[in-house]
């Protein structure tokens, strides 16, 4: 059926333009040598900002190399029985 190949397909106008949208961000961006370069340090940045507030909620976190994610132990932390 169409379905299952339309879903998988993409035009061939998005294809150029995201072609030419990865050949562009190897450029120099915002003082930056390339988007990806700025890319990793903005990610830097907001993780450095998400570990403060964990540490300043009481907790310590384990600051990850890359990923999404940061875990903290939240063993110092008092919570309201009632929470438990």
């Amino acid at each position: 059926s169409v379905q299952q190949w339309v879903n998988f397909s993409a035009p061939t106008p998005n294809q150029d333009a995201i072609a030419q949208s990865l050949e562009r961000a190897k450029s120099p961006y915002r003082g930056f040598k390339s988007y990806y370069e700025y890319l990793a340090a903005e990610y830097k940045r907001k993780r450095g900002l998400l570990v403060d507030a964990l540490e300043t909620a009481g907790m310590t976190p384990v600051i990850p190399n890359g990923g999404f994610f940061i875990m903290a132990d939240t063993s110092n932390v008092a919570f309201p029985k009632h929470y438990l």
